[in-house]
C-alpha cells in the first residue's frame, strides 16, 4: 500500500514539474513574440493594436503562469512532506 501511495506521490510530483517547464516554455515563447512585435513595429507603439493585442496576451499569460508556479511550489512542499 505504501508503495503504490509513494508511486502516486512520485507521479503527482512530476506531473507538476512537467507542468510548471511547460508553462515557463509557453511564457518564452510569448515573451519573444513579444519583443519581435516591438523591434518591428514602427511609428507610435500605441497605436499598433496588433502590438497591443500580444502585449495584453504575454501579461495575462504571465499572470496565469505565475499563479500556477505558486500552486505548484505549495503542492510539491505538501507532496515532499508526505513522502517523507
Amino acid at each position: 500500500m505504501i508503495s503504490k501511495e509513494q508511486k502516486a506521490l512520485e507521479d503527482q510530483l512530476n506531473f507538476l514539474l512537467q507542468d510548471v517547464n511547460n508553462n515557463k516554455k509557453d511564457l518564452q515563447i510569448l515573451d519573444r513574440n513579444l519583443l519581435k512585435r516591438l523591434t518591428e513595429s514602427t511609428g507610435n507603439l500605441l497605436d499598433d493594436t496588433e502590438l497591443m493585442e500580444v502585449l495584453n496576451n504575454t501579461k495575462t499569460r504571465a499572470k496565469e503562469v505565475q499563479a500556477k508556479v505558486e500552486d505548484a511550489e505549495i503542492k510539491t512542499k505538501e507532496i515532499n512532506e508526505k513522502r517523507e
